[in-house]
């Protein structure tokens, strides 16, 4: 699971409404199923076994979304590794021309 109750999330892709990814969201609680109503009369439901009722600032919550749709915001910890680091590339190191033996004799 990648939430639980309280956490302050955002949705991801793959979500279906591209729109909506991004958007920080609430999480209330686990939902056992059935339809939820959100401000703008949208009605959301999701069958399955991971999904979360979420709620925030936005007329189209509170809605009913899949665990597999949700990030939290929160701090991981002082071991963790950031995932957007270990894709950067590793700088070469920079050779000082007058270090090399034959450029330094010329």
């Amino acid at each position: 699971m990648n939430c639980k109750p309280g956490d302050v999330a955002h949705i991801v892709a793959p979500y279906i409404d591209i729109a909506m990814r991004g958007l920080p969201v609430h999480v209330v609680g686990a939902h056992a199923g059935g339809a939820v109503r959100a401000k703008n009369g949208d009605i959301s439901h999701d069958r399955g076994q991971a999904c979360w009722l979420v709620d925030g600032h936005d007329c189209r919550l509170p809605m009913v979304i899949g665990d597999q749709y949700l990030r939290p915001f929160r701090d991981p910890g002082d071991g963790a590794v950031d995932e957007m680091v270990l894709r950067k590339p590793v700088p070469l190191p920079t050779i000082q021309p007058d270090l090399i033996p034959e450029r330094a004799s010329a």
